[in-house]
């Protein structure tokens, strides 16, 4: 399964095609074929670009003569039933207003353009493996080169991913145990392929992003992207010293033995940790920081203590329960983040009467949502306004985990 957008995906095609071509005695092993995912509805791009961007696609991958598949990144939105991609042909016949209205409503909740850019990632990986598993498919190629996954790593370690660091730029990825994500380029440097695709004659599609024509200092990953780049001009050595570190990575005992997986990315959870880490330690500095120096007194430091021994619940029933002291005081719900945004539209009165926020019609709580996720998925459920917007199939991701968990409780109580 041939995979990913633009100048990077143009070397995998050429050489499968030349694989298959190359003469007698030679056996090409895998059976593959193209997709692109349309992201227009992120970028806002009009259904007329969209098709465009689509159709210089389908013009570019028949050169190959390898079958083409094309989807969009709102059906990663849908039931794991629904049909999640579609042949080549006119993209404005494939939209889906009310998936397309929910992906923006889905983005649009996310305060920072860090966050968007770290979820968009994780539901793109969500709908290959989906399309992969429909088509019967064991493995997905990824273009991925060294740079980008340099620029992936330390990116990685700033948004707290540290953990799952060896599954997002190992080799093969496999999180899912039907499909595998390799990368077969990560060995090139982006110059390489460039020249690769001059030399050869490719030619690529420019497809817009959400970081394109941004400053540096708009995202954690375009910040990383501009110091990686800027560096490796003066140092030709950077990219490969990072990648070469990271590649050398490998994941604890306790990650690859561990039962749960997070709801929304499938990698490990990383959060089943002691009371003495860092991941504690993180969490306290958060909360005393949420409090404020009106609400954190002598009395807080108890409280803190007992709710660090369950930091997702334990730490709303800590900001419920402090008010603070100024006239003008605002209490906040449950259901979302602390930021400029929330503070905006998830309010409510201390009494719990008159709520103006989404808690009431939600069916799926941030504490909720937090025990089952990793911890840079927490950032993200952290920064929503509301929760109703996450996909369907991460909310049933997490009611059955809940229930895995009540269970798992239940019978460890009735053996004691």
């Amino acid at each position: 399964m041939v995979l990913n957008d633009g100048w990077k995906r143009n070397p995998v095609c050429w050489l499968e095609t030349h694989a298959k071509s190359a003469g007698k005695g030679r056996l090409w092993l895998f059976s593959g074929f193209g997709t692109h995912t349309a992201e227009g509805a992120v970028v806002e791009l009009s259904p007329y670009e969209r098709n465009e961007i689509c159709t210089s696609v389908i013009q570019q991958i028949t050169k190959y003569n390898l079958p083409l598949y094309i989807t969009t990144l709102e059906r990663s939105l849908g039931n794991v039933d629904e049909s999640c991609y579609y042949s080549h042909g006119d993209i404005t016949y494939n939209i889906d207003d009310h998936k397309e209205l929910q992906l923006k409503k889905l983005m649009g909740s996310i305060y920072s353009l860090t966050g968007k850019e770290d979820l968009l990632l994780k539901l793109r990986n969500q709908l290959l493996v989906k399309i992969a598993k429909r088509l019967k498919c064991t493995k997905i190629f990824s273009a991925d080169t060294a740079d980008h996954l340099a620029v992936k790593l330390l990116s990685s370690v700033a948004l707290g991913r540290g953990a799952q660091l060896p599954l997002d730029i190992g080799f093969c990825d496999t999180r899912d145990p039907d499909v595998m994500l390799l990368r077969p380029m990560r060995d090139f440097m982006k110059k390489e392929v460039v020249f690769y695709n001059i030399f050869n004659k490719l030619e690529s599609v420019f497809i817009p992003s959400l970081g394109t024509k941004a400053n540096a200092h708009v995202s954690i990953q375009k910040l990383t992207e501009t110091f990686v780049t800027d560096l490796q001009e003066d140092f030709p050595a950077t990219v490969s010293t990072i990648f070469r570190t990271g590649d050398k990575l490998n994941m604890a005992n306790s990650m690859t033995e561990a039962v749960e997986h997070c709801a929304l990315c499938q990698a490990p959870v990383d959060t089943t940790t002691t009371v003495s880490s860092a991941l504690q330690a993180t969490e306290f500095s958060r909360m005393v920081s949420t409090l404020g120096p009106f609400r954190f007194d002598s009395k807080s430091i108890g409280t803190l203590s007992n709710a660090m021994s369950e930091p997702s619940d334990g730490e709303q029933k800590l900001l419920m329960s402090h008010k603070d002291k100024s006239d003008d005081a605002v209490k906040y719900c449950s259901t979302s983040g602390v930021t400029s945004t929330s503070r905006k539209k998830g309010t409510c009165r201390e009494d719990g009467e008159g709520c103006q926020c989404s808690r009431n019609s939600l069916s799926i709580t941030l504490p909720e949502v937090e025990a089952c996720f990793c911890y840079s998925c927490r950032l993200i459920a952290r920064e929503m306004a509301t929760l109703e917007v996450l996909p369907a199939e991460v909310i049933l991701n997490i009611k059955e985990q809940l229930k895995y968990k009540e269970m798992r409780k239940e019978i460890a109580d009735f053996l004691l």
